[in-house]
């Protein structure tokens, strides 16, 4: 099978398994439920999953929550959030809101309230849907399922990055560094990365000066309570990118 042919039967069938995680999570979870049925009756406005949700329906992972973004009319948006003002609805600090659940918590948002575009990390001057691909930290997370149209958008090498396991920053300005720092190692341990970019090894590096380890595992564990990881993990990670760094230092000299 053609590399191109792949791709194409990969996003067929990662379409089909995101739209059945969404029908049978929406069957127990009240809000999206009325989300996925409100978009339906929208005339040119949509819902789009975004990042991590997909992303782990792909990697055979349990998602953690469910981030979503409306693009559209601003009045529709606000309509939508009157239906849903009776779920536990609260802002949160990257601009969007947060619906608590008895299943997974949505995190919600008007496209243009973007963290990247509302802090000009990101151009959005065209305000194409296309442009919330590049607001993601990591390569991985940079896809978005359309819930109206069963539709997935993402770059040409996201399927080729994934599947090869290479772990790319897509936009390294964030809110949440340490978050972000957290993520790369939950992938290395957990999500079996193969190969790092020389810009998420940079980061990794920074990190390790930036944080203790204790300050690390302590806000890791607290974020991910179905990992363990322990503090001679962070130490033996810390070598590895303490030797590339230095490796690839001489290689320049």
């Amino acid at each position: 099978m053609s590399i191109s042919r792949q791709f194409t039967t990969n996003r067929e069938y990662l379409s089909d398994k995101v739209f059945r995680f969404f029908y049978e999570e929406s069957l127990n979870n009240k809000a999206l439920s009325l989300i996925m049925n409100k978009v339906i009756s929208f005339d040119s406005s949509n819902v789009y999953a975004f990042g991590g949700v997909v992303r782990d329906i792909e990697l055979k992972n349990t998602p953690s929550d469910i981030d979503l973004v409306f693009s559209g009319d601003r009045n529709e948006f606000n309509l939508l959030l009157e239906d849903l003002n009776g779920e536990r609805l609260t802002k949160n600090k990257f601009g969007g809101f947060r619906i608590q659940t008895n299943r997974l918590d949505i995190d919600f948002w008007h496209i243009e309230d973007t963290w990247a575009f509302s802090n000009n990390k990101v151009d959005n001057a065209n305000n194409s849907t296309n442009n919330i691909l590049k607001t993601t930290f990591f390569n991985w997370d940079a896809i978005l399922f359309n819930l109206k149209e069963r539709t997935l958008i993402s770059n040409e090498y996201y399927y080729y990055d994934l599947y090869n396991r290479y772990l790319d920053i897509n936009l390294a300005d964030n809110p949440n560094t340490i978050g972000s720092f957290s993520r790369i190692i939950k992938n290395v341990f957990y999500n079996h990365v193969k190969y790092l970019s020389k810009d998420v090894v940079g980061y990794l590096d920074k990190s390790f000066s930036d944080f203790n380890v204790i300050e690390i595992r302590d806000f890791y564990l607290e974020k991910n309570r179905k990992h363990d990881l322990q503090i001679r993990q962070l130490i033996a990670l810390y070598d590895k990118v303490s030797f590339i760094v230095e490796h690839n230092q001489r290689l320049k000299n």
